[in-house]
């Protein structure tokens, strides 16, 4: 099973950004690089959330290889999956990501 990631918590109101890095350690982000050096993300990403949470925006940072998406909505005391899913430049390739996203009215 893919190791899933946990973004920090969002209040049900609020529209807040999250990154899915997939070079984190080359943007000293993190300590795993899903791209090799030189290879970045194209095409369009696809990004998915599990009912309830409304996708407001997403695009690409970091040189193109991290994925910048905006999430609203969800329901206090629910934890929803968010998959980006991103085509490589160079070997070609589909890279996927899965972060959990607590919902919660207490602390964003």
């Amino acid at each position: 099973m893919p190791k899933l990631y946990q973004f920090s918590p969002k209040h049900p109101g609020s529209k807040l950004d999250y990154i899915f890095d997939f070079a984190a350690e080359q943007n000293n982000n993190g300590l795993e690089d899903w791209l090799e050096p030189a290879e970045t993300l194209s095409g369009t990403p696809l990004v998915e959330a599990t009912g309830g949470i409304v996708i407001s925006g997403v695009e690409f940072i970091n040189s193109n290889t991290a994925v910048l998406v905006y999430l609203a909505s969800g329901i206090d005391e629910e934890d929803y999956e968010i998959t980006c899913t991103c085509e490589t430049s160079n070997p070609p390739k589909v890279v996927a990501k899965t972060a959990i996203l607590p919902v919660r009215v207490t602390g964003e």
